[in-house]
């Protein structure tokens, strides 16, 4: 997934690069229904469909190069993508989330190691903690994120990959003051307006509870 999504971006442009791999929650809850047994219901594609709207009017993609190479190495990198969220929720009927990351970031370790090759570059003593800082963060994402899937339903997890554009623009204007344009506001809202739709459609679909007073 990282290697083809990095080598995708050495020709294609980051907004259709990300138009195309957000086109993951569709593929998790897809998979989710044959794979996991998940009944997905109609709310859930809406959630999804809403999403990707929102998506769409942030990055303003102009798809000319959808098809291209690089365009292929993304949707590869998103079906990986979506595997691997299947997989986890797979695991996680026998698997704790702490062991599936620790042989995760094993796994990737080796690999990236063997990746690397003749292009291979000691790490600068002025980046020490800033790959500390996304070694923590990432950690702590990658661990949270399994959790999810192994908690709740997939398709039910997936929209909510879509915020990490909200989040985005939070943390620009936090650290940098930065505000974004009306219409990326107005794709952000978009994208929120997914996830509460959500979650508003599955607290409608929760069974009342009964309290019994003896």
């Amino acid at each position: 997934m990282l290697a083809s999504f990095t080598y995708a971006l050495r020709t294609l442009p980051l907004s259709e690069a990300y138009s195309i791999f957000f086109v993951a929650p569709l593929l998790i809850t897809a998979l989710a229904a044959p794979i996991l047994g998940e009944k997905v219901g109609a709310n859930r594609w809406w959630a999804i469909a809403i999403g990707l709207v929102g998506v769409l009017v942030v990055l303003r993609p102009s798809g000319a190069q959808m098809l291209s190479l690089g365009g292929l190495a993304v949707l590869f990198s998103t079906l990986c993508y979506a595997v691997s969220a299947i997989t986890a929720r797979v695991l996680g009927r026998t698997d704790s989330s702490a062991a599936m990351v620790f042989w995760l970031m094993i796994s990737l370790a080796f690999g990236a190691t063997a990746l690397t090759g003749s292009d291979w570059r000691p790490v600068r003593i002025e980046h020490a903690w800033t790959l500390v800082g996304i070694a923590v963060t990432g950690s702590i994402g990658q661990f949270t994120i399994t959790e999810a899937f192994k908690r709740g339903q997939a398709s039910l997890i997936a929209p909510f990959e879509y915020t990490a554009l909200a989040w985005g623009l939070g943390l620009d204007w936090l650290l940098w003051q930065t505000l974004p344009q009306p219409v990326v506001l107005l794709g952000a809202s978009i994208v929120i307006a997914s996830g509460l739709f959500l979650l508003w459609s599955e607290r409608r679909r929760k069974p009342p509870v009964i309290v019994v007073v003896d």
